[in-house]
């Protein structure tokens, strides 16, 4: 169990994304929106992460593993919000606007990096709940800023 927690708290923030926009590309009918699609999604993610990693050094939250035996040690000493749950959560979050069925999928991954997350003590509960506000902000909030977007370039197109 915990060989498998460690490769989900570690090495899924890679995997995951990529998979994910690749099925997006592979399911749309529009390959030239979904790339285009698929790059905002990335921009987006990327800006909840670095939001995230701003926030940390802002609050200063110390990680679990400095208290107590761990299974894996982070990257960083604060904690709060968690940038992988916060990175997934964005990419759910706009990832709805566009495939909800794979956002569904996009969520429980994200959960479940979370979850993995706590388990190898690297971050508390809260941490994860941060992440999941702040994804879930940032990408509602990049939605809107996106939409604005096209609908410009179709004003200015007629």
């Amino acid at each position: 169990m915990n060989t498998l927690m460690i490769f989900i708290a570690q090495y899924l923030i890679l995997l995951a994304p990529i998979i994910i926009i690749i099925i997006y590309i592979w399911v749309h009918d529009k390959k030239r929106e979904a790339i285009k699609d698929s790059v905002y999604m990335s921009i987006a993610s990327g800006v909840a992460w670095g939001i995230a990693h701003i926030l940390k050094n802002m609050f200063k939250t110390l990680r679990p593993e400095l208290a107590h035996d761990i299974l894996l040690k982070s990257e960083s000493i604060y904690a709060f919000p968690s940038g992988h749950t916060t990175f997934m959560f964005a990419l759910a979050t706009v990832l709805y606007f566009h495939h909800k069925k794979l956002a569904y999928a996009t969520y429980v991954i994200g959960l479940a990096i979370g979850i993995a997350r706590v388990y190898i003590g690297v971050h508390y509960p809260i941490d994860i709940v941060g992440g999941i506000v702040l994804g879930i902000a940032v990408g509602l909030f990049s939605k809107y800023i996106y939409g604005k977007i096209k609908n410009k370039i179709k004003k200015d197109n007629y």
